[in-house]
Parts: C-alpha cells; sequence; structure tokens
C-alpha cells in the first residue's frame, strides 16, 4: 500500500511541474512589421533598389517595435543602425528566403524607443564583401497618442 501511495505522490508531482499554466501570450505591437517589397521592374527583370525598409514612421516612448529590411541576392548582410534619436536595437533576426526569388536576404529588427524618445531615424544597410552597398533611412517621430 505504501508503495503505491508512494507511485501515486510521484506522478502528482511530476504532473504538477511538467504542467506549465502559462497563458500569458506574446503578442507583436499593431506597429509591427515583419516584411517588405523590394521594387522590382518586369519590363527590365531587374529590381530597382537593392533593399527595402519598411515600418512605422511614429512610434512612442517606451514602445517595441520590429522592422523589416530585405535585400537582393547580392548583398549578404544587412546592418541596423540607429541614426538619431534615443533608440535601441534589441534584436535582429536574420534569414535568407527560399521562394520563387531565392536568396533574398531578409532581417526582422526589434527596436526599443527609450522613455525619452522624441524622434529620430533608423537605417538599414546592405553590404556584401565586394564592396557593394545599398540603404535606406527611415525617419521616426513620435506619434500623437489621441
Amino acid at each position: 500500500m505504501k508503495k503505491v501511495l508512494n507511485i501515486l505522490i510521484i506522478v502528482t508531482l511530476l504532473t504538477t511541474v511538467s504542467c506549465d499554466n502559462d497563458d500569458s501570450v506574446v503578442e507583436l505591437n499593431p506597429n509591427s512589421v515583419t516584411d517588405c517589397s523590394l521594387s522590382y521592374t518586369v519590363d527590365l527583370d531587374q529590381y530597382f533598389v537593392g533593399i527595402c525598409l519598411d515600418g512605422t514612421n511614429s512610434a512612442l516612448p517606451g514602445e517595441t517595435i520590429t522592422y523589416a529590411s530585405k535585400a537582393t541576392p547580392n548583398f549578404t548582410e544587412i546592418i541596423w543602425t540607429v541614426e538619431s534619436g534615443s533608440m535601441e536595437v534589441m534584436g535582429i533576426v536574420t534569414s535568407v528566403e527560399n521562394n520563387v526569388e531565392n536568396g533574398r536576404l531578409k532581417s526582422i529588427a526589434t527596436i526599443r524607443f527609450n522613455s525619452d524618445f522624441s524622434g529620430g531615424s533608423l537605417k538599414a544597410e546592405a553590404i556584401n564583401n565586394d564592396g557593394e552597398y545599398a540603404g535606406m533611412s527611415l525617419p521616426v517621430e513620435v506619434r500623437n497618442n489621441q
């Protein structure tokens, strides 16, 4: 009987410990983006610009928002820079798209706007080992919270 009781206690403890009742859901800020479109012309079968940058141009102090950049296959790296303003790059996720247009580099940056944010500018730069470069800047102002 004691053996059965010990087994029941162990099973109860394992069930209690292994069942994580974490109902919290991480929600993406509605102003966040995770993709952008490169300018492409079908007639010439080429891209106008080797990089795109997309995301909101307004934010609130204390807010965290994701921005997206993409580069043509000839680029090997996308670098994110805070050109001005009180904001920080918190994280970057980079991937290579494997679809109809294989090899496009995609980068998603998570930006935190500090409590003293009063406007600024973000920059995404695509570079490669041959010294080729393409860059885009995006001004970001304080959003009117009404």
